[in-house]
């Protein structure tokens, strides 16, 4: 299919005489394809003729060439902010774009620039005008610091190297080696994740985050060695990472992830090794989970804050994780594989949705909907090879798994307008994802394994309850009405805890929830006149009964489970590379609807 900037191109019928031949019909096909590349030249050099030429008739449309994404209707992701002079600028997938753009449906006159600056942390220390001293805490309280630490995060992520990192700790605690500098910048920053993770307390007196005291402690121990980077140094990055986001320091956080992805790839961390290079298998697995554990939290960053990917994956051919080739001894130092490994593959599909879903225009051959049917095809292949140990199950939700299905259950949401049945499933399972996440983080909630003062739950609650929103007005019942005020409740507890990211998020959700509500008033109003006039069943009685999810077969909080998704990825149509146009209407529906461009705005 030719594809020219704006452009629509035409389906011409054609009728092949009943006594044509094989080799002519061989010969046809060489003629087409030669005049196809000879257009598609042509197109490139005269792109803006062919723009203002040959208007295409409707009667002659292509189904799916018509319609523009519908992810994006605003010509830019920048935003006025009221206390500064400069633009900010908000990428389009991230959740807080898709809330302002929810927001604006419901609310034409809602005014974006008078929310106020994000709440975040600030402090002369993080502005290098202090250096504290180096004071060590207790050591057994340290260790118990350290391993909370490792229990919450140190699973989905390899931290540190752990016999190692509690060898040095015991030693150094000890006076029996003296203080390295790196090291004990990463050993204050894990001691203030451990104190964050293991606190229950309400919000702290002098209102500090908890572990505020010990990161302070480690910035002030941060060395500028960007020209001899080490691994040590890219682990104390990842770490500043992590604590910042909890924060509300997002973009710090992503800019640390940054500085390390940078000097991994001076340490050439993503390029797997020769076999004759002189590093014991320890090393060689400590540089590549290393690697990797960077790798997934730029892309979780990226794709929360809807920046652009740092790094592609065809520059990366570093292996997976493995504990193949170790013996127990060296076992000790890291955790089992297999989490991280589940990790990464959701974020290679991460790095799918953010380079082909949230793409400039004409940037890519495929269409939208071809796109969007192979990262689902990724998605469900993600799930159904996903190890019997990591599957969720409800009886027993550990937090690395907990957190895997979070991170599954966000990549999985997406924004589709509901029209055709497809549409109306693929719609239907953004809702049972943002279901699933939020039962899961009710259920951590009730068991007290609930990051209070992380940054990722507060923002996975917040993301999810956005399409609750949205699904309440749709279908309301008392079922999802409930799932809406489990959200706010636990979201304004961690607010009140001191979550900074929560405040707000919280605040948006509060006002989109409001808007909404006014939206729905209005409309049942004229619904309920419109019925008093012509004595039928309201539009918004008939709405909520075409939107009913439950007469399309789902399985109960499986958020790809669904005859006309299966359907849709069963269609071999959209793999094929000529982008043959599928036989079922259902899909060519869905097709007319989500279009096969990606409209930032006039190009």
């Amino acid at each position: 299919m030719l594809h020219i900037a704006k452009s629509r191109p035409v389906r011409v019928p054609y009728t092949r005489p009943k006594d044509i031949g094989v080799r002519d019909l061989e010969g046809e096909v060489k003629a087409l394809r030669a005049q196809k590349q000879r257009s598609r030249a042509s197109s490139e050099l005269h792109e803006t003729n062919c723009l203002t030429q040959d208007p295409v008739q409707p009667s002659t449309r292509s189904p799916d060439i018509d319609v523009s994404n519908p992810l994006l209707e605003s010509p830019t992701g920048f935003v006025a902010a009221r206390s500064s002079s400069q633009p900010i600028f908000i990428g389009e997938a991230s959740c807080v774009a898709f809330g302002e753009t929810l927001l604006q449906c419901v609310d034409k006159d809602a005014d974006l620039s008078s929310w106020a600056s994000p709440t975040y942390f600030q402090h002369d220390i993080i502005h290098r005008l202090m250096r504290p001293e180096v004071v060590l805490p207790d050591r057994i309280q340290a260790r118990l610091l350290v391993e909370v630490a490792i229990r919450f995060i140190g699973t989905d992520y390899h931290l540190v190297l752990k016999k190692t990192f509690f060898d040095t700790l015991d030693r150094t605690c000890a006076g029996e080696i003296p203080m390295n500098p790196a090291w004990m910048c990463k050993f204050f920053v894990l001691l203030a994740l451990g104190e964050m993770y293991s606190n229950r307390k309400r919000r702290m007196a002098n209102q500090h985050v908890p572990g505020t005291d010990y990161f302070l402690r480690a910035v002030g121990l941060l060395q500028d060695l960007y020209e001899t980077p080490s691994v040590e140094q890219v682990e104390v990055m990842v770490l500043f990472c992590f604590y910042s986001n909890a924060l509300g320091r997002v973009k710090t956080a992503y800019t640390y992830s940054g500085i390390a992805l940078r000097m991994a790839l001076g340490l050439g961390l993503h390029r797997s090794l020769p076999t004759d290079t002189k590093l014991c298998p320890v090393d060689r697995e400590h540089r590549k989970r290393v690697w990797w554990t960077l790798y997934t939290l730029d892309r979780l960053c990226s794709s929360n804050l809807g920046y652009p990917l740092l790094i592609s994956d065809a520059v990366v051919d570093v292996e997976l994780p493995t504990s193949e080739g170790l013996i127990p001894a060296e076992l000790e130092e890291f955790t089992d594989p297999g989490h991280l490994v589940a990790n990464v593959k959701l974020a290679r599909i991460t790095g799918q949705i953010l380079n082909d879903i949230y793409c400039l225009p004409q940037r890519t051959t495929e269409t939208f909907v071809q796109r969007v049917h192979r990262i689902l095809l990724s998605l469900r292949k993600w799930n159904d090879e996903l190890p019997s140990t990591l599957q969720l199950r409800q009886e027993h939700l550990p937090r690395h798994i907990s957190s895997l299905h979070l991170h599954y259950n966000q990549s999985a949401k997406g924004p589709p307008r509901v029209f055709s049945p497809t549409t109306l499933a693929l719609a239907e399972s953004c809702v049972q994802a943002a279901r699933a996440s939020n039962s899961i983080l009710s259920k951590l909630f009730v068991d007290g394994s609930l990051a209070s003062f992380g940054y990722f739950d507060a923002h996975y609650l917040f993301s999810s309850t956005l399409i609750l929103v949205m699904s309440a007005v749709m279908d309301p019942n008392v079922a999802m009405s409930d799932a809406v005020s489990y959200a706010f409740t636990i979201l304004r507890a961690m607010k009140e805890d001191g979550n900074l990211p929560s405040f707000d998020y919280y605040e948006r959700l509060q006002r989109t929830r409001i808007s909404v509500g006014k939206m729905r008033e209005a409309n049942e109003a004229r619904c309920r006149v419109s019925a008093t006039h012509n004595g039928s069943t309201t539009p918004q009685e008939q709405l909520v009964h075409d939107a009913d999810g439950s007469a399309l077969g789902f399985v109960d909080g499986v958020p790809l489970d669904n005859p006309l998704i299966d359907s849709f990825l069963a269609d071999k149509a959209f793999v094929w590379p000529e982008g043959m146009i599928p036989e079922d209407e259902s899909l060519r529906d869905l097709m007319c609807e989500l279009g096969d461009e990606f409209l930032f705005g006039p190009v």
